[in-house]
């Protein structure tokens, strides 16, 4: 039908190439640039959809802020409370100095214990992350079926799925930064606790 639309009696002009792995298109691409260069054009998804992945990018590089807005506001959670526990354990803490406990024991005391809410907080943020990722056009469906409204509009999209894909390297580096937040977190709370005299706390107890 395109050949006798255009007038082409046996001719074509273009072929769609479908490569095993989505990101070698570029690579497959460029080889073939130099087997059929002008007058023929050879263009990859990627040359195709520039902008579109530009935007993306961009998207992605915005979520990642305000995750990282988000941690620091739970790390704060985790300054406060430690803060709040080392004046309210400051009589335990006398007690602890006077019994030999040297001010480096009383601050590990409490980055292990910044360390362990922190820790706690984080896995479960990421099972519940990574099962939502890996589940998101699931619950997308059943979140449209059950009230009714329309979350992701397929025809404007042009795909019948949610599109979710979990990186390991990604998950693995919000982690690692979520971690170490939360030890950054606890470093003067902890010095805070480890400088106190004993002697002090304990005068009016």
């Amino acid at each position: 039908m395109a050949q006798g639309f255009f007038g082409e009696k046996q001719g074509v002009t273009g072929i769609e190439i479908e490569v095993d792995q989505y990101d070698s298109a570029r690579s497959v691409a460029a080889s073939l640039r130099q087997d059929y260069p002008f007058p023929y054009s050879i263009r990859s998804w990627q040359d195709l959809f520039g902008s579109f992945l530009t935007a993306l990018q961009l998207e992605k590089l915005g979520l990642f802020i305000v995750l990282g807005i988000i941690v620091l506001v739970a790390a704060f959670n985790i300054a406060t409370t430690l803060i709040m526990v080392v004046m309210e354990k400051h009589k335990d803490i006398a007690i602890l100095r006077s019994l030999g406990a040297n001010s480096g024991s009383i601050m590990r005391i409490f980055v292990l214990e910044g360390f362990i809410i922190g820790s706690v907080g984080t896995g479960l943020g990421t099972a519940l992350g990574v099962l939502l990722s890996v589940r998101a056009d699931a619950i997308i469906k059943w979140l449209e079926s059950t009230f009714g409204i329309k979350l992701f509009d397929r025809a404007v999209y042009g795909m019948d799925h949610f599109p979710s894909v979990t990186k390991p390297e990604d998950v693995a580096m919000v982690v690692l930064l979520t971690i170490s937040i939360s030890l950054l977190a606890t470093l003067y709370p902890a010095w805070r606790a480890a400088r106190m005299d004993p002697a002090e706390a304990l005068r009016y107890e």
